[in-house]
Parts: structure tokens; sequence; C-alpha cells
């Protein structure tokens, strides 16, 4: 299900390229429990992360794995609930947005204005103000409001698995 989505998403994305004046950088990727092997990915801590990321998502749940989603015209996140498994725990969360990889050791990624906005006050914890930003910071994620010249918003993701395509308006 979450693969639908999110190549419904970039399908979404591509559509949007006409308007664009250049290439679109996109972002896909992940953290916590892998599927395949039940190993947390990329990380150790991966797991714990999702888990405590998907606790401070104040949004409703949905679905089976009782997913929090944000999902805007410029990409998804979402995290699904952790659970006890047989050896481990499990949990994850998944994102397919307009935004770029910004460090490649470790893998650190900067969404969108918009899904960042999105993402910000979705959480649930308390802002720490500095000048001109107030920053909400919850295990590998960090999504700040900028105040000066109207809001703005930014959130990096740290420690993912994830990849970068540019999608061309040619």
């Amino acid at each position: 299900m979450m693969k639908n989505k999110i190549l419904k998403n970039i399908v979404t994305l591509i559509a949007f390229a006409p308007m664009a004046a250049h290439a679109i950088p996109v972002v896909v990727g992940g953290f916590g429990t892998d599927g395949a092997t039940l190993e947390s990915m990329p990380n150790e801590n991966s797991v714990e992360q999702a888990a405590q990321v998907y606790y401070a998502l104040d949004l409703p749940v949905s679905g089976d794995n009782n997913l929090k989603e944000i999902e805007v015209e410029q990409g998804i996140f979402e995290c699904i609930e952790p659970k006890d498994g047989i050896h481990t725990m499990t949990s994850g969360c998944q994102f397919q947005s307009v935004g770029e990889i910004v460090s490649e050791d470790p893998t650190v990624v900067k969404f969108d204005p918009i899904i960042s906005e999105s993402i910000y006050n979705a959480l649930s914890v308390d802002g720490i103000q500095r000048a001109g930003a107030t920053t909400k910071e919850v295990a590998n994620l960090k999504c700040t409001k900028f105040v000066s010249r109207g809001p703005n918003y930014s959130c990096l993701l740290s420690d993912v698995a994830a990849m970068q395509m540019e999608i061309d308006d040619n």
C-alpha cells in the first residue's frame, strides 16, 4: 500500500514538472525495520528512532498498521505503529518528497518547505525558540519554523536510507 502511494506521488510530481523552470529534486527513502530481514536499517537505533517519530506525530491513525501519514502535493511522510515482534520491535517511517540529500555520511535529507510545514505542525513536542526561529526535534527529525520575512519551514531527517532523483522539465 505504501509503495502505491509513493508511485502515485512520483507521477503527480512528474505531472507538475512542466510547470517548473528547472529540474525538481525528489528524495525517496526511509528508516526503521527492513521488511525482508527484520533488521534495523540503516543504523542499529533506526527502529527506536522511527518509534519516537511515530509517537511524536499528532495525527489520526489509519489502516491495519495504524499508519500516521502526511500527504501533500510535494510528497508523503508516513510511519507505522511500533509493535513487539518475536525477537525485536518493528517500526518504520518512509518518505517521498520534493527535497534533496544534503549530506551523504550520515545521510541527511532536507524536505520541501510545504511538506516541512505539515510535519512541523504535526509534531507534538515543544519547540525551542531561538532568535527568528522555533525548532521541534525528535529522534533523527529536526523541523524549524523561521519567522523572518513570513513563516518558512525546513525539516532535516538524518540517518536514513535515501536516494535522490531529478525530474526534468524537458
